[in-house]
């Protein structure tokens, strides 16, 4: 049996493989016949490494796991360490990070364990290729604060880790921003591999030297030499198949011909990387722990490629550039946060005549906003038109755009609300009992230097180009609301000639009152001259325009009211929600009007609703509990769950995930739930919400940005809902109906009838008497 062992390894050394496999096969029978563990164990590591050297995955990986089981169970913990090794390698080769991870960190504990210094610099630096690779930190900068290696741990480093300690002084270096340094180090690797002993180190190493070298060069400006090293590292990446090696090389070139405005190679290159960063998309697992990381380098890839388009002047690509990366991250964020499932409906590439197709066919203004950087885009659709297009230069663009809306909440006072119940789970996540009183004095002190920090950088770089002296200074003559109208509507309004106008937005703008929006010169609010309203995308919009005239229900509404829940398990522990008096009284008011009977109170359960949603209804009003965190709705538990347990969340939370199950094809929904008496801004987990409901078949949903009193609520409602009555649609009764809030001294002020939003389809409802 040793016979066999000794010429499957000088086998596996020549790399010939089948013979090792082979030798090792014949060793593996003989072990298992005399029941030698530790033979047995050896072969299945021999196995597994000869099969992962053939890229024969499958088969290595199942011997590596045996070898890996029979180690653990036998306490033999380099053996153990090396399946690790094995396996890690093999699910890095294979692009499934999150095992490769999983397996290195693993291996990782035992090296420290059995002070390996060797094999804990080797795991971490694999760990850190996986970061690299990902994008989930910047450069090495994230090993190097875990490397506390104790005095003199690398000096008892030996000859085979000359080329390691070369990859440290340039992970050392170029975190202090020795560039030049840096290279050397790297160069070192470079000389050290023609050297047969460091061949197998060096194979694995070769696309991150090429390409952090190249790296290295764009930082000291040597652009031509950074190129052609990053064109080296893209043909090994080529030649070892890594999709996601070769995306990264293609954003590196790209970025490189950007800032030699090589344009056309700058968008063929970031193109590349773009499709390369989507195909791995398809094989990540949808809890897979990088994949936020992938979604931010595609990010960043597509938002380098957007500012390409544009300075070429190829906006009409970019605006459906744009478009495709928003339906995108949209399905993503509602399979990930919602547990919902990816539509079926398959992904057809969107084209500037299919958008304006869209608003040949419909009477509206389509506004599309996009951040780029350090820009603000806004393009400008309407039927028979050129594309409008206007640019603003924001430096922190996002971060500029959120302090503007904050200070417009506190400009309208929508923090100060009284005689509004709380119908948001959100204060329930944490336990007051338990809570440190320092805490609040710590959370105001952290909001406070926020607040004064992004003061100075809106202050200080918030700059239009259009009007270099502009800024967000709140001390300007103009309202805060003019100064949004300024920056958003302002520069394209020109260009607006409907009567509505269907806005589509991104980041800080998602969360905007547009109605509340001054026009300066006229001092009319943008909702008093054109309807408004709200989609997550063109893509969407499509789809919506393209569903046939049967596909949403004509049932009758089904109106939802303050469930009465009782005692329940929520966030692991006992609760009791309170009863919302406001929520019966607006319930029973709209039922009455619709002429149909509300779902009230203990009748309200999760299993009756969903019935109901099944069966259809043309018009879904909620009015409850809801957690806009997890987008959740509180319903009433059955009576028989109540009989026999105290009911857990599955028994009366309506997930999104089970309004997508239940296919709700109402026309409309009308969420007047999930609201915060306490004056918080909810207004992401709104719009996510809506989003989930578009998602899930919805035609249309009406959404609140924040609370309002009660009887504001309620006199809304009731009016939106007289026009939706009378035949009006959607859009024009949500117009009408802040027209006639305005027009209520006690309810004029935009806080009243700001908050409320249309998003989807403009429909009309056909009420069955």
């Amino acid at each position: 049996m040793s016979g066999y062992m000794t010429l499957a390894n000088g086998h596996l050394l020549k790399e010939k493989y089948d013979d090792a496999i082979s030798y090792s096969t014949k060793c593996l029978a003989i072990a298992r016949e005399s029941g030698d563990e530790v033979a047995e164990m050896n072969a299945y590591m021999l196995l597994g490494n000869a099969h992962l050297k053939k890229k024969e995955y499958e088969d290595g990986i199942s011997y590596s796991k045996n070898c890996l089981a029979i180690s653990h169970e036998s306490g033999e913990k380099v053996a153990e360490m090396k399946a690790f090794i094995l396996l890690g390698d093999a699910h890095l080769e294979k692009e499934e990070y999150d095992d490769a991870h999983s397996f290195f960190t693993q291996g990782r504990t035992i090296a420290e364990e059995q002070g390996d210094n060797r094999n804990v610099i080797f795991f971490k630096t694999r760990i850190n290729e996986i970061y690299e690779i990902v994008g989930t930190s910047e450069g090495y900068s994230e090993l190097l604060s875990e490397l506390e290696f104790p005095q003199g741990f690398l000096d008892g480093i030996q000859n085979f880790d000359s080329f390691l300690r070369s990859l440290l002084g340039y992970l050392l270096n170029k975190a202090s921003g020795n560039y030049k340094e840096a290279l050397s180090c790297l160069e070192t690797c470079m000389a050290l591999g023609n050297n047969s002993y460091y061949k197998a180190e060096y194979g694995e190493k070769l696309w991150t030297l090429k390409h952090d070298i190249s790296e290295m060069h764009v930082l000291l400006r040597d652009y031509d030499k950074g190129i052609q090293y990053q064109q080296e590292a893209l043909d090994v990446a080529r030649k070892e198949g890594s999709k996601s090696k070769q995306a990264k090389s293609h954003f590196s070139l790209g970025k490189v011909y950007y800032k030699l405005q090589q344009y056309g190679n700058a968008e063929k290159s970031l193109k590349e990387s773009l499709t390369g960063y989507e195909k791995i998309f398809v094989g990540l697992k949808q809890n897979d722990r990088f994949k936020i990381a992938f979604v931010d380098k595609y990010k960043e890839t597509f938002k380098k490629l957007l500012k390409v388009l544009i300075e070429t002047n190829k906006k009409e690509e970019a605006l459906v550039l744009s478009d495709h990366y928003r339906a995108k991250a949209l399905k993503d964020l509602l399979v990930s946060s919602y547990g919902m499932k990816k539509e079926q409906t398959p992904d057809e590439d969107l084209q500037y005549a299919d958008v304006q197709s869209l608003v040949s066919s419909s009477d509206y203004t389509l506004l599309f906003y996009s951040t780029c950087f350090d820009e603000l885009y806004t393009f400008v659709v309407e039927a028979g038109k050129e594309l409008g297009f206007s640019v603003q230069r924001f430096k922190y663009c996002d971060t500029c755009l959120d302090k503007l809306v904050d200070e417009r909440f506190e400009d309208m006072k929508v923090r100060q609300v009284i005689h509004c119940e709380d119908r948001s789970l959100d204060n329930m996540h944490y336990s007051e009992e338990n809570k440190d009183p320092k805490d609040d004095e710590l959370t105001q002190l952290l909001i406070q230097r926020r607040e004064k920090r992004l003061s100075e950088q809106c202050r200080s770089t918030c700059v239009c180009r259009e009007n270099p002296s502009e800024n967000c200074d709140k001390s300007s003559r103009t309202s805060g609301l003019e100064i949004l109208n300024q920056k958003l509507i302002h520069n394209i309004k020109c260009f607006i000639k409907q009567d509505e106008i269907v806005i589509i937005p991104e980041g800080p703008s998602c969360r905007l009152p547009f109605a509340a929006l001054r026009d300066p010169d006229t001092g009319q609010f943008l909702s008093e001259t054109k309807r408004i309203r709200m989609a997550p995308s063109i893509s969407s919009l499509k789809l919506l325009q393209e569903y046939p005239v049967d596909h949403h229900s004509r049932k009758k509404a089904l109106i939802i009211g303050a469930t009465f829940v009782g005692s329940v398990m929520f966030n692991g522990e006992k609760t009791e929600f309170k009863f919302l008096h406001g929520a019966i009284l607006e319930a029973q008011e709209i039922a009455s009007m619709l002429g149909v009977r509300a779902l009230l109170s203990a009748y309200a359960t999760k299993h009756v609703v969903i019935k109901r949603l099944q069966e259809g209804a043309s018009v879904v009003h909620i009015a409850a509990h809801g957690d806009l965190e997890k987008a959740t709705i509180v319903l009433a538990p059955s009576p028989e769950i109540r009989a026999t347990k105290i009911p857990d969340e599955e028994d009366y939370m309506l997930t999104m995930a089970d309004v997508q199950q239940a296919q709700v094809r109402a026309q409309l929904v009308v969420l007047s739930c999930c609201h915060s008496g306490r004056g918080e801004i909810k207004a992401e987990g709104v719009v996510g919400m809506c989003r989930a409901f578009l998602a899930s078949g919805a035609r249309a949903v009406v959404g609140s940005l924040w609370a309002i009193n009660d009887d504001a609520t309620r006199m809304f409602m009731e009016t939106f809902y007289k026009y939706l009555k009378d035949g009006k649609s959607a859009s024009t009764s949500l117009h009408l109906t802040m027209n006639d809030m305005r027009k209520t001294p006690q309810y004029s002020e935009p806080k009243y009838w700001a908050p409320f939003f249309l998003m989807g389809d403009d429909v009309t409802i056909q009420f069955k008497d």
